[in-house]
């Protein structure tokens, strides 16, 4: 047992990196805290005999900080603009669309009709 192992936990250990969270935190990472997005970030901690621990794996999202009067985008990445999300009116365009072209159907009949219903 090789007791408090704090100083030996590691971040996002590639190609034989030794990226020790307590002396470099996650710099060693692809983390970029100025651009939102979603980033997934592996810990491993060795023993005193070289042994690595079970990989565990955390997510972090970085959401943008939208302007006085603007809010966050369903997405977390984009901000709204004029009370709206850019991304949310992409799919009400469909919609509009959608009504002002309905579909036509045309629906034909195989069986012989009665002759009550007959035109001819």
């Amino acid at each position: 047992m090789d007791g408090v192992v704090t100083s030996l936990v590691t971040a996002c250990t590639t190609n034989g990196n030794n990226n020790k969270v307590a002396r470099r935190g996650l710099a060693g990472c692809d983390l970029d805290t100025t651009v939102p997005g979603v980033y997934n970030i592996s810990f491993l901690v060795y023993n005193s005999g070289g042994l690595p621990s079970e990989q565990l794996n955390r997510t972090v999202t970085v959401t943008v900080v939208c302007p006085t009067g603007q809010f966050v985008c369903k997405n977390k990445v984009d901000c709204s603009v004029a009370g709206a999300c850019l991304a949310d009116l992409a799919s009400v365009a469909l919609v509009e669309e959608e009504v002002n072209n309905p579909l036509t159907l045309a629906l034909t009949l195989a069986l012989p009709l009665p002759s009550a219903l007959n035109p001819h």
